[in-house]
């Protein structure tokens, strides 16, 4: 009956909470999120809930903890297929920046690029200290790999100060 594939779905929806809850508390512990057991809960709840953002992003982690940059970088595309979150944008940004420290020039300046296009997205959906941080540092890293302009310069500590400063009025221009 259609009130017991509801109530099927909503078990489901709380195993999967209760599977990401524990997997999160599990990357606090001795292995942090190396922790294999972190890994295990948290895939659980992706396969319970695919749209449990949350828990993509703690999975990711885990791989990233693990050096594992591929299957992280999937896990953030997969939180964001879901929902286009501040912290799914700011966590693939930071994982972008560290693959193009390790590619090719060519590789490495359209990844810096693509950074800081999710990055500046990550302040539009939520102009939170976090964000504006990575913003920050994608402009830096801009700077570093493609431009070596002053602009760019001025726009980091435009974003930092704005990081630093969450009561002032959001720059005019990203």
């Amino acid at each position: 009956s259609a009130a017991s594939l509801a109530g099927q779905s909503k078990d489901s929806a709380v195993e999967a909470r209760l599977q990401y809850l524990r997997g999160k508390a599990a990357t606090c512990g001795p292995d942090g999120r190396g922790s294999a057991e972190a890994e295990q809960l948290l895939a659980v709840a992706v396969k319970l809930d695919p749209s449990l953002d949350g828990a993509w992003n703690a999975i990711g982690e885990c791989y990233w903890q693990r050096g594992d940059l591929e299957a992280a970088r999937g896990c953030f595309l997969g939180a964001l297929a879901h929902r286009r979150s501040a912290a799914s944008l700011c966590h693939l940004s930071m994982l972008l920046r560290l693959i193009a420290r390790r590619s090719a020039p060519d590789e490495a300046r359209a990844g810096v690029l693509e950074s800081l296009s999710l990055a500046r997205e990550a302040v539009r959906l939520e102009a939170s200290q976090g964000a504006w941080f990575s913003l920050g540092n994608a402009q830096l890293a801009v700077y570093n790999t493609c431009t070596a302009g002053s602009e760019e310069l001025h726009r980091a500590g435009k974003a930092f100060t704005q990081a630093c400063s969450p009561s002032l009025p959001p720059p005019k221009a990203l």
